[in-house]
């Protein structure tokens, strides 16, 4: 059972504001606004409460892909890749957990059908995420020259085009949305595990009291940012791409060409399935004892 005490009825009326509950916590003991992230300070300051929730061990954070330690002085939870994490999933079955929704799918979802296709200039990208909207960023909204910079590097390492399904564009995604899109993890560098596993496999999940009062004493208060400062967010130039196509080598028509030629040999395959089939029955009705015939029936589904 996770921390917030959800039952499964609970869960199948309520999880998702149960969720944005949590998320406006967190978001409440921001640092930075708009940074998307909580100092360790903050996030074990309420600990003394029978309410609070956060508790989570540094460790547990780290496996789970949660804690920025991109500064070492001030170690900070990313606010949408805790909100999403295996510490907050139910599992209700053995073959699935019942966890978060993520809002960045739904924003991937309408910058997809904006798209329509797997890569985009910077500029049709830009566009038609400055009339996405979420829960905490209202559109239409002018993108930062920080975040159209770093568009524009994507773009120019892969020929021009941003491709929409690789890790550079989720990370941009992220510095979009930072408090909805989670911030991608080189693959390999973390591992998420439930509560239970965690514990199973030797780890500790929750903070001591002599660890929470040393980060909360640890804690050094950020540098005040203007709000066009605010698109500092932690980068890394790590590309893996999830799906990918040579975008200046095939032409829509090419690919078209190649899509009907494998319709083509996949029905040759068929109609040969099809044509054997029938001999090999023909084979079977006639090859009894001399001048026996008999018919064997057959049924397609």
């Amino acid at each position: 059972m996770s921390k917030c005490g959800f039952s499964a009825d609970k869960w199948t009326f309520g999880v998702h504001s149960e969720c944005m509950d949590m998320k406006e916590r967190l978001l409440a003991l921001e640092d930075t606004r708009g940074s998307g992230r909580v100092s360790l300070a903050r996030f074990y300051s309420g600990r003394d409460s029978a309410e609070w929730q956060f508790s989570e061990s540094v460790d547990y954070l780290r496996q789970l892909g949660a804690l920025d330690e991109s500064d070492p002085k001030r170690p900070r939870v990313i606010v949408p890749n805790y909100i999403g994490g295996a510490n907050n999933c139910l599992a209700s079955a053995g073959l699935y957990d019942v966890c978060c929704i993520s809002e960045c799918e739904a924003l991937m979802g309408e910058l997809e059908r904006e798209i329509a296709a797997p890569a985009a200039s910077a500029a049709q990208i830009a566009n038609a995420v400055s009339w996405i909207s979420s829960s905490s960023v209202d559109a239409p909204r002018n993108l930062t020259t920080s975040l159209m910079g770093r568009l524009d590097e994507v773009a120019s390492r892969n020929g021009g085009r941003v491709p929409i399904h690789g890790r550079l564009f989720t990370q941009w995604m992220h510095h979009a949305f930072p408090n909805e899109c989670p911030h991608p993890h080189v693959s390999g560098t973390t591992a998420p595990k439930t509560t239970v596993a965690f514990k199973r496999s030797g780890g500790k999940v929750s903070v001591t009291a002599e660890e929470r009062a040393q980060y909360i004493a640890a804690h050094t208060p950020p540098q005040k940012l203007k709000d066009h400062e605010m698109d500092n967010l932690v980068w890394s130039d790590h590309e893996e791409l999830l799906s990918y196509d040579d975008f200046n080598v095939q032409s829509p028509w090419e690919i078209g060409r190649s899509f009907a030629i494998l319709v083509s040999l996949l029905l040759l395959l068929a109609f040969l399935s099809v044509t054997a089939g029938i001999a090999r029955s023909g084979s079977a009705a006639f090859g009894g004892a001399k001048g026996t015939f008999w018919v064997q029936e057959k049924y397609m589904v």
